[in-house]
């Protein structure tokens, strides 16, 4: 006790020094219990690892067969469908001059506006069948395939329309092809420019189809409708694929009874009206029976034969007859929004005929 207090630098050393020396062994062993705890479940988790790349894992092969049948028979519908498809395609799109085009693009609308004249069809003013960019001025060169391409499919599209003698065409909207928009970009015989160039030509060459999106609004009736929309998904010439379609009344007001066109009711036929045949000949001598003798509308001869009928409109048919002469008369607008679809590329089969027989890769 008296040298700690003779000694006390020396004694406060030595006590911080026991203190820290303290507190690194407790650390140390602390941290040495988390190693090894570290350590154990390192090793668990390997010899998971380890049991789960040496073992067969799920499915089984009964299953796993059974799954792979079921993906080439999807493959084998989607390629089928996709094949009808190609039978789309044009075996060659033609070549046309920017003249050629105009020359095309005019005899459409000649005969386009015969057709409509015939059909007694209204259309708009200065009308241009949806060309009307080259009203004024010409196609570029590169753009003349795909125009004539699209333009063939909206001719053949409005003729079916016209055979169903819509009331009017109100309008049609073509949006601009890509090619429309400008040329496509010259080659750059820079190596890292060229290799994009390269990635960008091989994703288009990837596109099965290229869609051609148009907007046709018109006015007829329900059955000219139906059978136009008919024609459209049956075609065999083109493809079109339905959007979006909106079908309104033309007239928004509900009918009432003054719009309707009753049938007059006639007056009692006399009998000097039938001087041409004999009234005999038309009834076949019906005696009319004695219940029916008092009725008003009904009058016979002295021998009881009918000499005149007189059957009145019955006022409950007025709400049938006004559905019958208003809404069945009543012309519908159409709106739709379509796109003409242009196949590119081989049909699908046909790239991988050389790896499958029916749909199933071939044997080895």
């Amino acid at each position: 006790m008296d040298w700690i207090q003779e000694n006390k630098f020396v004694s406060g050393l030595l006590g911080i020094t026991i203190l820290f020396a303290g507190a690194i062994f407790y650390h140390g062993y602390s941290e040495g219990d988390e190693f090894e705890a570290n350590m154990a479940q390192y090793g668990q988790l390997k010899s998971r690892y380890t049991t789960l790349v040496n073992a067969k894992p799920y499915p089984n092969q009964a299953n796993l067969s059974a799954r792979e049948e079921n993906i080439l028979e999807y493959e084998a519908v989607i390629e089928e469908v996709r094949d009808a498809f190609f039978e789309y395609k044009p075996e060659k799109l033609a070549r046309l001059t920017p003249g050629e085009f105009s020359d095309a693009r005019i005899k459409m609308q000649t005969e386009l506006r015969e057709a409509y004249d015939k059909a007694g069809t209204l259309l708009p003013e200065n009308f241009e069948f949806g060309f009307e960019k080259y009203a004024s001025v010409q196609a570029a060169p590169h753009a003349t395939k795909k125009l004539n391409f699209q333009l063939g499919a909206i001719q053949w599209l409005l003729e079916k329309l016209a055979e169903n003698k819509p009331k009017a065409v109100l309008n049609l909207k073509r949006e601009l092809l890509s090619v429309e928009q400008g040329p496509p970009p010259a080659p750059d015989r820079k190596k890292n420019a060229r290799s994009r160039a390269n990635k960008v030509k091989s994703a288009a060459e990837q596109q099965i189809l290229e869609t051609m999106p148009v907007e046709l609004t018109f006015s007829c009736s329900e059955l000219s409708m139906r059978n136009f929309l008919r024609a459209m998904a049956n075609s065999k010439e083109y493809l079109y694929a339905i959007r979006a379609i909106r079908i309104r009344n033309e007239n928004q007001n509900a009918p009432g009874p003054k719009d309707a066109d009753f049938q007059v009711k006639k007056k009692n036929a006399d009998a000097t009206e039938f001087n041409d045949f004999e009234r005999n000949d038309v009834f076949d001598g019906f005696v009319v029976p004695s219940e029916a003798l008092e009725e008003d509308e009904v009058v016979v001869d002295g021998e009881g034969r009918v000499v005149q009928v007189d059957v009145p409109v019955r006022p409950e048919l007025n709400d049938e007859h006004i559905l019958k002469q208003v809404m069945g008369k009543e012309n519908l607008i159409i709106h739709i929004k379509f796109d003409i679809l242009l196949m590119k590329g081989q049909k699908p089969s046909d790239t991988k005929s050389d790896t499958r027989v029916n749909g199933r890769p071939k044997a080895p």
